[in-house]
């Protein structure tokens, strides 16, 4: 086993439930024996999975199948603790059974334990109660235990806290957050960003695409060869840019090395990916692939004429798809509920998506998400943000859509990066399809920044929300069309973060460690004006 390169922040104490190694049916003590040779005044009985006498105390008479179940159960319960002492005695005895299947499942699901506990690291519920207060000297216990009540889970009987529930909490008090804002870079950023919007709005603007940037790119992922094993195939899938409507050009300029490469990348589907092999066995120093691309990008700015929406081919495979269910956009009765309630009489499907933005945007706080924790308990995203009214930017833009679709719209979520101020930040924003318009740009997040701008007036407020409602600014790398995408060629299991391709993916065969987390903490991009 390789070293974990400090992914997993705290350690998870395995429970040792019997060992699997068990002596053969040499010379025990005692001298009564059974009819298959075991003594029992020394504690042996005979194991028939086994088929070998042991002692219950010390072996397990299961099988890897029946462990397996049990540790299943425990992991429902979150007694992660339990849970991995099973699966790991059960990949063992899958191992020594040559069922490759079963050991990664068992593998699997220990790296699937370890990423919550990543993300639900702190214990102590007084030091986040302490950091909270230390911006809020003025909070009673009762505030902060409200403000906490969706950032923790109870793993092992103990509540664990979100790592960033203190941002969280700042998120709620919108003030104190103006305040911090202010004093940091961040909020010249994003002021430099609305003023740049409300500038904009003064003028006449080409529509729908116009005023193009041209970007270059930088990707390197290096992972120290002490870090991978000695051999296996190491697939990976590489982000690169996509051609869109609002994104032309995309390129790979070069790959170093090349050797890795397995075919051309993609740049013209849905999830711009270049797809890599490395044979670890041949790997004589670090690994360090570097990717460079470039692409335009356009200003978006959309003039809706409700009028001419035009209507909707319900047959077609972009309606179906899109108006329909995926993993993370979920189209439930309980959010068809919402969206009626939220459109009222009205039936333009322009007009209805309007009010769906701004009900996202009225009854959605912005919340850090444990993206990674959701994904791997399976809860959508979409239903995360409808039954807590929190959410980030993934969350709130599959929120939008879900309930779009819902009410017949079509809607999907985009990702890739944003570079207002100079930065490259990872991002999601939803678009919404309209029959003589295409795909509309609904950026609800962009939209409720506004809020933490340092005292902004209630009319330019208003003014930046509606702007990111058909109209989005130049400031993007599109790597995904939508979410809930497959990676292609397809993965042999489920990657680390299915849904995010803004870093990359990857799969490891001879892996003892999780690889997938791995391979996303050991990446870097940076996307800059050409």
């Amino acid at each position: 086993m390789y070293k974990r390169a400090g992914i997993l922040i705290i350690s998870v104490v395995l429970l040792v439930l019997f060992g699997c190694a068990s002596p053969g049916p040499g010379p025990m003590d005692g001298n009564d024996t059974d009819a298959h040779g075991c003594i029992g005044s020394a504690g042996y009985v005979w194991c028939d999975y086994s088929q070998q006498c042991i002692r219950p105390w010390e072996e397990n008479c299961t099988s890897p199948d029946g462990l397996s179940a049990q540790a299943d159960a425990l992991y429902a319960d979150y007694s992660f603790t339990a849970a991995n002492g099973l699966y790991s005695q059960a990949r063992e005895e899958y191992l020594a059974g040559g069922n490759a299947e079963g050991a990664r499942r068992s593998l699997d699901r220990i790296n699937s334990m370890n990423r919550i506990l990543m993300e639900f690291q702190y214990t102590n519920e007084s030091a986040v109660y302490q950091q909270i207060s230390e911006v809020l000297p003025n909070a009673s216990q009762e505030q902060m235990r409200a403000w906490l009540s969706t950032q923790y889970l109870m793993i092992d009987g103990t509540p664990h806290y979100f790592y960033s529930a203190g941002d969280n909490v700042l998120f709620s008090n919108t003030q104190v957050k103006r305040q911090m804002l202010r004093e940091s870079n961040r909020s010249n950023v994003m002021t430099e960003l609305f003023d740049s919007v409300l500038e904009g709005m003064d003028g006449a603007h080409p529509t729908p695409y116009s005023n193009p940037v041209n970007y270059t790119g930088v990707e390197n992922l290096y992972i120290p060869r002490s870090e991978l094993p000695a051999s296996g195939v190491l697939r990976l899938w590489m982000p690169v840019p996509i051609d869109t409507d609002s994104q032309k050009d995309a390129r790979v300029v070069s790959i170093t090395p090349d050797d890795y490469l397995v075919g051309a990348p993609t740049t013209d589907g849905d999830i711009g990916l270049a797809y890599m092999e490395v044979p670890l066995e041949n790997l004589g120093g670090d690994l360090n692939i570097t990717i460079v691309f470039a692409f335009t990008s356009y200003e978006q700015h959309f003039e809706i004429d409700s009028g001419n929406v035009g209507e909707y081919d319900t047959e077609s495979g972009l309606y179906q798809k899109y108006t329909g269910s995926s993993e993370n956009i979920v189209v439930s009765p309980e959010v068809r509920e919402l969206a009626l309630e939220a459109v009222g009489n009205e039936t333009n499907p322009y007009l209805q998506a309007e009010k769906l933005y701004w009900f996202v945007i009225n009854t959605t706080e912005y919340h850090f998400v444990p993206h990674v924790t959701l994904s791997e308990l399976g809860i959508p995203e979409s239903e995360y943000a409808r039954v807590n009214h929190i959410g980030d930017c993934g969350t709130q833009s599959m929120y939008f859509s879900a309930l779009a679709r819902s009410i017949g719209i079509p809607a999907r979520a985009s990702g890739g990066y944003q570079m207002f101020g100079g930065g490259t930040g990872s991002h999601f924003w939803a678009q919404f399809y309209l029959p003589n318009y295409g795909w509309v740009p609904a950026d609800v997040t962009a939209a409720e920044a506004a809020d933490w701008v340092y005292e902004p007036s209630d009319a330019a407020n208003h003014a930046v929300k509606g702007f990111f409602f058909g109209n989005l600014d130049v400031t993007r790398f599109v790597i995904q069309d939508d979410v809930d995408l497959p990676v292609a060629p397809p993965a042999q299991g489920r990657v680390f973060f299915p849904m995010v391709r803004q870093f990359p993916a990857a799969e490891l065969d001879t892996d003892d460690d999780d690889i997938g987390a791995v391979v996303a903490g050991s990446f870097t991009i940076k996307v800059s004006p050409a």
